[in-house]
């Protein structure tokens, strides 16, 4: 397991609980077509077509966390997305397509930008980043 994806994981699962849930978002591309076997017992897939899973710049994780609304705001709970970027510790590399996608989440209200750690996610999803 690679350092990022073990932060990813802390994360998740540290900050996944109570009002906030977050989920792993998979961006990636797979073959899907009609199983098949070869005479020699090879499996093999007829027909494939790629398939592509998320987007270039989607965050890691993804989700919501719950907030009450103000006493002005009718007094109601509503849910706030969240996205989050993971990034190994002491690493920065951010893609154009990453920044952009968290600078557009924040512009319409989004809880969203990039973690090394549990303490950074936890500044994003409470809206203090």
């Amino acid at each position: 397991m690679t350092l990022e994806v073990s932060v990813q994981n802390q994360i998740r699962t540290e900050c996944g609980q109570g009002p906030t849930r977050l989920f792993r978002q998979e961006s990636s591309f797979f073959y899907t077509g009609k199983p098949g076997q070869l005479k020699d017992g090879t499996k093999v897939l007829l027909h494939p077509r790629l398939v592509r899973v998320g987007f270039d710049g989607q965050p890691d994780l993804g989700g919501w966390t719950s907030v009450v609304v103000t006493p002005d705001m009718v007094g109601t709970t509503v849910a706030i997305a969240v996205q989050v970027e993971v990034k190994r510790p002491k690493k920065n590399k951010r893609s154009d397509e990453q920044i952009r996608f968290i600078e557009f989440c924040q512009s319409v209200g989004v809880r969203a930008g990039f973690a090394r750690s549990v303490a950074e996610a936890q500044k994003i999803i409470s809206g203090d980043a």
